[in-house]
């Protein structure tokens, strides 16, 4: 008994419940509680002991997908980030407090299944940081309702994956005084009257999954929860069969996958899903390649053309959708999907995990067709219409466009270029926030309404160009959250995909590494898979001047300067491309430094040139400030080919009036004397680029 209850006091002060690092009021907190935490500076490890400047709380939730009490969920803030939300007024000497309802705070549903808050206490600047005496982390166990209740305390995570002989400890909190058993596998293993809290020590040795049950019961009511964890075994290294490549490989039958995981530096991955209840299960625990580089895993038994989902579960820890699949579900922001675009979308599976959701489906309905053979226009005949397809018409999908090829064609282009519709994060977005790259968002139609699209394009003689995004990808982007660092909200120093800050001043989300092989196999994978699978005529490649691993920081100058890094990933990305696709348009948004740029030029690339003042002055008449020869004459910036992609850009969707007329000369040079304004008509030398959100701006040609 008396190891039972020394067990037990080291539980509630690793939880800061009745320990003397913070304070909680209520006693029992629900997530709907007005929460008040005081935390005692020289308490604990003592960091903040007596400090003279601002303590801030650095704090999240542990809920049923935490994975492991590390993992915490909907995190305040960034790390050393000094948002007035998170700060702690000092009430008096080494003594700090912050009030807080758990649902407006975090941001969650009333419905979350929270199972502790998480928290420690830090600086400004972040060095500093308030923990438990041994550097734990502080937890606040948190119940569900006011009536008898009970919190598991220890394991907070629910699904703990453990390995023989690593032990630990089962404890329970009630928020009365009770009778309390505590279960494992239906074993009774403890049990305590009159108390509010038991614990027992869990011997952990035989493999499988095994349940910790406990039950609470006084006059007025009783209350029983449970929980799982799992004695993993060693990893099976094995390399798969020949021919398996990384995502989903559909097997003939239609009654099996296999997939396969690129996960560098991780130690173990599950598979969770529809198959298994999304339950930690060691019959999906995934083979490791003897590289140590990937996993992989055969699954059976699935029913021909039934969508199934699934995540991987790596390290214990990580939820994350397979970056290879080809359908992504959005928590949340599927909900705002119309049934009209996107008819029979299977739901996310709410209360069953949390991040993103692949979905696979063998037996799939193949799309056939109609165009196999097209011709894609010669790029020095390029006349490129780009498109959101968000803002071609309120709909927004590809069946709108669809129905709108005639207006298209009576434009007089011969391409449309696309801005991004791989997966991005949310719904309402121009795309260049990606977080899976082989994904359609559902936000605009099914993928095989988007074929049909590029079908009935190429039936009309117009070409199709993706506008792809490999300078950066975002937050939900499995190559950002493998290896992340939490509590500094940015990749992890060891990620092999992303840079921990990065490398030019005009990057947004997380700056990838086009220096490692991993980022360089799957640019290869993507731009191979839309070519393949879609027809794709040619890549936009967004922002392709952050393609760089040279460094140049806030400096904008030295970002523009010539950089051989920059060139050898663009060359060897187009080159490996045009070796298995010759012919494929690479149309760079560069704006580079003039040599680079005919470097680029001279490899076979197209590059963005910019005329939009010189057009606007010249449309306005004015004759100064008006040239447009070096926006749109390859020849004026000594490119060895005709690979300048002229535009003229405007953001104010309401001011295009009148358009511009341009003439050439015999020595292919154009000049403001030989242009003409008209209103909404222009002949314009090709390859020209016009920008457009949609019929609003009307432009025709001669």
């Amino acid at each position: 008994m008396m190891k039972r209850q020394f067990l037990l006091f080291l539980l509630l002060a690793a939880f800061g419940v009745k320990g003397q690092v913070i304070t909680v009021t209520p006693s029992y907190p629900t997530i709907t509680d007005t929460i008040t935490i005081t935390y005692y500076a020289n308490q604990g490890n003592g960091a903040l002991n007596n400090f003279s400047d601002s303590v801030f709380i650095h704090t999240g939730v542990i809920n049923s997908f935490s994975g492991t009490s590390s993992n915490w969920r909907f995190i305040k803030t960034l790390w050393a980030f000094p948002d007035s939300s998170v700060f702690m007024p000092r009430i008096a000497p080494n003594t700090y407090r912050i009030t807080f309802r758990p649902t407006i705070f975090y941001g969650m549903t009333n419905n979350e299944k929270v199972r502790a808050l998480a928290m420690v206490f830090r600086n400004r600047a972040g060095n500093l940081v308030g923990k438990n005496t041994d550097n734990s982390d502080i937890f606040v166990p948190i119940y569900r309702v006011k009536t008898l209740a009970g919190s598991i305390l220890s394991p907070v995570e629910n699904g703990r994956v453990v390995q023989a002989g690593q032990n630990f400890t089962f404890g329970v909190r009630a928020n009365q005084n009770c009778f309390i058993n505590l279960y494992k596998d239906g074993v009774l293993i403890a049990q305590l009257n009159n108390t509010d809290a038991v614990s027992a020590n869990i011997s952990v040795s035989n493999p499988g999954k095994h349940w910790l049950k406990y039950s609470l019961q006084n006059s007025t009511g009783s209350f029983t929860d449970s929980t799982y964890y799992v004695v993993r075994p060693a990893n099976n290294v094995q390399d798969p069969p020949s021919g398996i490549r990384s995502g989903i490989n559909y097997h003939p039958g239609d009654t099996s996958v296999t997939l396969l995981l690129v996960a560098p530096q991780h130690d173990h991955v599950y598979v969770i899903g529809d198959f298994n209840n999304w339950e930690v299960n060691n019959a999906y625990l995934m083979n490791k390649t003897t590289d140590g580089n990937s996993y992989w895993l055969r699954i059976n038994g699935l029913t021909p053309g039934q969508e199934v989902r699934y995540q991987f579960f790596v390290d214990d820890r990580i939820r994350v959708g397979d970056p290879m699949c080809d359908k992504i579900l959005e928590q949340g922001a599927d909900l705002q999907i119309s049934p009209v675009i996107f008819p029979n979308l299977i739901p996310y599976p709410e209360g069953k995990t949390a991040e993103k959701v692949s979905v696979l489906q063998t037996a799939q309905q193949p799309y056939n067709w109609a165009v196999t053979n097209f011709q894609k226009p010669d790029n020095r005949d390029l006349v490129i219409y780009e498109l959101l397809v968000r803002d071609f018409v309120p709909r927004h999908d590809y069946k709108s466009i669809i129905d709108s090829i005639k207006y298209l064609k009576k434009l007089g282009i011969n391409a449309v270029e696309f801005m991004p519709w791989t997966e991005f994060e949310g719904n309402n977005s121009w795309g260049y926030s990606p977080t899976f790259f082989l994904a359609v968002d559902k936000y605009y139609g099914p993928k095989n309404k988007l074929k049909e699209l590029i079908d009935t394009l190429h039936a009309n003689g117009i070409a199709v160009i993706l506008d792809i995004v490999f300078n950066h990808c975002f937050g939900p982007s499995p190559y950002a959250r493998l290896w992340w660092n939490e509590s500094r909200g940015e990749p992890a120093p060891n990620s092999p995909y992303c840079n921990v800050q990065p490398t030019h001043p005009f990057n947004v989300g997380f700056d990838m590494n086009h220096e490692s092989p991993f980022v360089q196999a799957m640019v290869d994978t993507v731009l191979s898979y839309w070519a393949d699978h879609y027809k794709i005529d040619g890549f936009r490649f967004d922002l392709s001047k952050g393609l760089t691993q040279t460094y140049s920081g806030t400096d904008v100058g030295a970002w523009g300067n010539y950089d051989p890094s920059r060139v050898n990933i663009i060359s060897r990305m187009v080159n490996k491309m045009w070796q298995s696709h010759p012919g494929l348009y690479a149309i760079l948004e560069h704006f580079g430094g003039g040599s680079e740029e005919a470097t680029l030029a001279g490899l076979g690339c197209m590059l963005w040139g910019k005329a939009s003042y010189e057009f606007s002055q010249m449309a306005m008449g004015f004759q100064s400030n008006s040239n447009f020869n070096y926006g749109i004459n390859y020849q004026a910036r000594n490119f060895p080919f005709h690979n300048l992609v002229g535009f003229a850009e405007s953001h104010d969707e309401d001011r295009v009036a009148y358009a511009v007329k341009v003439y050439g000369n015999s020595n292919g040079s154009y000049n403001t004397k030989d242009a003409d304004v008209l209103p909404e008509r222009a002949a314009l030398v090709a390859p020209f680029l016009i920008l457009t959100p949609g019929p609003k701006m009307l432009w025709q040609f001669e």
